[in-house]
């Protein structure tokens, strides 16, 4: 129903992988019988709020954005197969977070390393001066996505929330393995350059 949407960018190619770049746009909700209750009416839109390019969600965001503000929604954002709204998660992918423990922080660290490790130094400072996140993908899944997706901080503590956790943590940290193992060539080839 409400999701940050992110844009796509391709950074490079390397063997099978195509190298793409992530940065955040915009917030959007899907107006459902669930959204409608915090959406404005278009005439109810005041002139400052028009100049602004405010639309009828206005009122949605500025809620959503104190639930974050507050701590009780937290913005994950998450690799896709595609944009399409049946499209399978591959995996969440965090970045800048004061938690770099966290798994969503390191499988988003990884993913950005082994995606530098893949570019020339032309290719990385392009991606850095654009605000890019970098993600390496088999070159096979040509359409996927980044969409940040709205979580509770305080999970429910329920059976299929703890199966949801494991699932995340054990399918998280093959992801991190998988990704640090594009580095190591990478950081051995750069050692051996005279």
């Amino acid at each position: 129903m409400v999701w940050h949407e992110y844009e796509r960018f391709e950074v490079g190619q390397q063997a099978q992988f195509t190298v793409w770049g992530f940065r955040k746009h915009h917030l959007t909700v899907r107006w459902t019988d669930t959204t409608n209750a915090h959406r404005r009416d278009e005439k109810n839109l005041t002139k400052d709020e028009i100049v602004a390019g405010e639309n009828p969600g206005v009122d949605f965001f500025q809620r959503m954005g104190v639930l974050a503000d507050i701590g009780l929604v937290e913005w994950v954002p998450h690799l896709l197969e595609s944009g399409d709204d049946e499209a399978e998660i591959i995996h969440p992918l965090a970045i800048n977070s004061h938690e770099p423990d966290r798994l969503e922080n390191r499988l988003g660290i990884a993913a950005h390393e082994a995606a530098s490790a893949m570019l020339t130094e032309g290719q990385t400072d392009w991606a850095a001066s654009n605000g890019l996140f970098l993600v390496p993908v088999p070159r096979h899944l040509g359409r996927v996505q980044v969409i940040g997706i709205a979580r509770l901080r305080y999970r429910p503590k329920t059976k299929m929330t703890a199966a949801w956790w494991a699932d995340l943590r054990t399918s998280g940290e093959e992801y991190v393995l998988r990704y640090r193992e594009f580095v190591a060539p990478a950081a051995k080839a750069e050692a051996e350059v005279p």
